[in-house]
């Protein structure tokens, strides 16, 4: 997914500048999030859940 980001930016990008500006929570996001939020879903903390979207993405803004 990064690469396929990085397609559309300058070669010169800087990436840190990148990473801060396009998040509410500054930094990629590390998989693991991911896999938290699959998990829950998953267990039974989530028995009520159904015909939702849980939007795990650091409040991307762009």
């Amino acid at each position: 997914m990064i690469e396929a980001a990085a397609a559309g930016l300058p070669a010169d990008a800087n990436w840190d500048l990148v990473a801060k500006s396009t998040s509410v929570i500054p930094g990629f996001m590390p998989p693991v999030d991911v896999a938290e939020s699959l998990l829950f879903l998953a267990s039974d903390a989530a028995a009520s859940i159904t015909g939702a979207n849980l939007v795990v993405d650091r409040g991307v803004v762009w």
